[in-house]
């Protein structure tokens, strides 16, 4: 066995597997907009990994593997993860990895309860929760979901909450409600749809609610996801073409069926089979995308998030930004307020005499220049 629970800094690629496109919620927001009740075997996903293994004790670039269990709903195929795991734990693997698993709670037995408790220091597992209270049942279920079971059992993995439109209102309280129980979150801001401009206005009024509780801690502000932007980074050149993010990533996904992709959002499940098997045959020729021109000459262009599959699962073009046209304006605002929010800390480190270096000063500088230049939320 070479297995590790902590990669550290080993040049690492992650190994996505989709065990199944099936999933047993309908949440509102999910991205996989074209699931269906494909389930990979054992047989296809050890070969897989063999084959993952095989190359990479021959890639000098790499020199471990993080291996996810990802769906739909990966524990309905519990069989699976089980019998792989346990496959993998009992030979001598030939470059350290680690396992982990992202699912939604709902489905844990007794069994699975039992099987995760006695190898909870060998596989990864994490929540994805939206809240505990009416934001999960908006979004999610109504189904009693054992929290503590995850973040008692592996407390550095964080509860991923997805912000969607009408969860909006309720941010700031399902944040502060989470953060009491103590439980680590990662916040993203739901992708795929398109957010109003009523939107930006209630979501500049959550996260205000909520800096006073970031104030001291940028830190934790930027893991959560709810202040993420580094103020540094504004202003940024920005370039005429960005990079493929699956030709310069070491990362490799695997459907249900054991088809490649270099990344799981290009999956069938997730645009579609006619666009997945485009990809599948271009996908290799493409090494840089052109900026779309609506994002040129954007003050917050080197934070956004620019994704390809989005782009050809929305506008049928990967060099489209789908970001342009559904959450723009809601990253503006959050990079207006990790802006206001740095401002903020730096006014709190001058009243107690803290001696600001160069770096923190220029931050300074770059965070009033980005208040200045993307107005508040009901005049963008």
């Amino acid at each position: 066995m070479y297995y590790k629970t902590d990669l550290g800094n080993t040049k690492t690629k992650q190994v996505v597997l989709l065990v199944t496109q099936a999933c047993n919620l309908n949440c509102r927001y999910c991205y996989e907009s074209f699931k269906t009740t494909s389930f990979m075997s054992i047989e296809c996903c050890r070969e897989i990994l063999k084959m993952e293994f095989q190359s990479t004790a021959n890639d000098n670039r790499t020199s471990a593997l993080a291996i996810s269990f990802l769906g739909g709903e990966p524990f309905l195929n519990f069989r699976l993860i089980k019998s792989v795991s346990e496959w993998l734990w009992s030979e001598e693997m030939p470059v350290p990895y680690s396992l982990d698993v992202r699912t939604n709670g709902t489905l844990l037995t007794d069994e699975i309860k039992e099987w995760l408790l006695a190898n909870r220091q060998r596989i990864h597992v994490a929540l994805s929760l939206d809240g505990l209270n009416e934001t999960q049942k908006l979004t999610r279920t109504d189904k009693s979901i054992d929290y503590r079971f995850f973040t008692n059992n592996w407390p550095k993995e964080r509860v991923k909450i997805v912000l969607f439109r009408n969860t909006l209102p309720f941010f700031a309280k399902t944040i502060k409600e989470m953060v009491a129980e103590r439980i680590s979150i990662s916040v993203d801001v739901g992708i795929g749809f398109k957010w109003e401009d009523s939107d930006i206005i209630v979501f500049e009024e959550q996260l205000e609610e909520l800096m006073e509780m970031y104030i001291d801690d940028l830190h934790e502000g930027k893991l959560s996801g709810i202040f993420p932007f580094d103020v540094g980074l504004f202003f940024k050149e920005t370039p005429d073409y960005y990079p493929f993010c699956t030709f310069n990533n070491n990362l490799v996904s695997y459907d249900a069926d054991g088809t490649q992709y270099n990344c799981h959002l290009f999956s069938s499940c997730v645009i579609g089979k006619e666009k997945s098997d485009w990809i599948r045959r271009n996908g290799k020729l493409i090494k840089q995308i052109p900026v779309d021109p609506r994002c040129k000459n954007c003050p917050i262009y080197a934070v956004c998030k620019q994704c390809p599959a989005m782009n050809l699962k929305i506008h049928d073009d990967i060099g489209i930004s789908a970001s342009a046209t559904t959450f723009c304006k809601m990253k503006k605002v959050q990079a207006r307020a990790c802006a206001t929010l740095f401002l903020r800390h730096v006014q709190k480190l001058v009243a107690r005499n803290f001696h600001l270096d160069e770096d923190m000063v220029q931050n300074a500088k770059n965070a009033i220049r980005l208040l200045k230049t993307i107005p508040e939320a009901k005049y963008l």
